[in-house]
């Protein structure tokens, strides 16, 4: 008798068990292909936060039609990455999931104690919604979980899109002038620009401008391009040196100052326009710097009598 019992509770466990699975395999169905992330209609995403499992957080707000970062007195943020982030994560889509379990939350990096990242999407002050990004299975994937669902996902979502290194997020052309140029300071020379063309002041009756000069000279200060955001602890090799050249720019109304350093290991630029010193580009740095009157000046051609 007691066999019989014995055999009777196996086959109603393992009943129990194809029931359960077989509804969770069907959960699971219904599920896969649905977003992961639901925004209710008309909700739009115009604030990101981003907190690193090692308490490093980064801000990113939209105003008008760009993007800023907060915490940098609103430095413009590149709006094709952080455009990328919000459609990647709002097109993302559920499949079948990895794991479901507190352990496995734990395991992967996707808990609310241990997370590699946790994205919070905004709209104002509303939290619409919060996903956790955790270890990498394969390449190009990440672990994730959306805030208030067991269900842990392996997505394609890039990596460098929950950086919280300001550095990556910056608008690279911050520091560009725009169209409305008219005239560049430099150590001994002024650049004016009058209709469409670019003199230089004061020539004498034997010099005359080297346009093609000038032309390559206001395109390189006119598009310096920042690598990335000087840390605090880098400051105190440039705050207390002169720069090693100074251009002051006057776009429209606008004046603006451009100080270059040109330093052991990097080249730095700081634009009266930000706060911030930028390092750039070796070449552009070289290109800009000890650059006089005579660059611009050659001597006027003269005409046979």
């Amino acid at each position: 008798m007691d066999k019989w019992i014995r055999w009777l509770v196996v086959i109603f466990i393992f009943q129990l068990s194809a029931t359960i699975f077989s509804q969770l395999d069907f959960e699971a169905r219904a599920e896969a292909g649905l977003p992961l992330l639901e925004l209710k209609e008309g909700q739009q995403v115009d604030a990101i936060e981003i907190a690193a499992g090692d308490g490093k957080m980064l801000s990113i707000k939209k105003i008008n039609q760009g993007w800023v970062i907060p915490q940098f007195n609103n430095l413009p943020a590149d709006k094709s990455i952080v455009d990328g982030l919000v459609e990647e994560l709002l097109s993302a889509k559920r499949n079948w999931p990895v794991a479901t379990t507190k352990n496995a939350a734990r395991r992967f990096s996707v808990d609310e104690e241990e997370y590699k990242r946790k994205l919070t999407l905004k709209n104002g002050d509303l939290k619409l919604t919060e996903l956790y990004l955790g270890t990498s299975p394969s390449f190009r994937k990440l672990h994730t979980r959306v805030v208030g669902d067991n269900n842990i996902y392996a997505l394609h979502i890039t990596t460098y899109h929950a950086s919280v290194d300001v550095s990556d997020w910056i608008d690279k052309k911050l520091l560009q002038i725009g169209k409305g140029l008219t005239e560049i300071k430099g150590r001994d020379f002024v650049l004016s620009k009058t209709d469409r063309h670019w003199n230089v002041s004061l020539l004498d009756g034997e010099e005359e401008t080297e346009q093609k000069k000038i032309a390559v000279f206001i395109g390189k200060i006119s598009d310096i391009r920042a690598s990335r955001l000087l840390g605090v602890d880098e400051l105190s090799e440039i705050e207390h040196r002169q720069p090693d050249s100074i251009y002051t720019l006057l776009d429209g109304e606008k004046q603006i100052t451009i100080s270059l350093y040109q330093l052991e290991n990097k080249s730095v630029v700081k634009s009266s326009l930000f706060n911030y010193y930028f390092e750039i580009p070796k070449r552009n740095l070289k290109e800009l710097l000890d650059i006089d009157r005579k660059h611009f000046v050659t001597a006027k051609t003269k005409t046979s009598p």
